[in-house]
């Protein structure tokens, strides 16, 4: 077996802060990817808004889906914690 609470704790944390700014940030059931909505739908165009707080995400686009980003739930706890300010200062400059 996989302890998978790991996965379910970092993703717990950040779809809630994300919802809680103002994205859409439904939780994944079975992946080490979340999927928000931008803020805007030039999703290429928040990427670099994200890059000006610090944060690499990827463009939805190259999944398929335009106006969402691709967020890995691989990396540290620590690291998810010290983006959230950056996803809050995007989703300002967007609003």
């Amino acid at each position: 077996t996989v302890d998978t609470s790991l996965y379910q704790a970092r993703r717990d944390l950040l779809c809630d802060a994300l919802n809680a700014m103002g994205y859409h940030a439904p939780r994944p059931q079975g992946s080490f990817y979340v999927f928000p909505r931008t803020p805007i739908p030039d999703d290429l165009a928040f990427m670099g808004i994200l890059q000006q707080e610090g944060i690499l995400a990827v463009p939805g686009a190259g999944f398929g889906r335009g106006g969402y980003m691709r967020l890995s739930l691989t990396t540290p706890t620590s690291e998810i914690e010290r983006s959230l300010p950056g996803f809050e200062r995007a989703i300002r400059k967007c609003r």
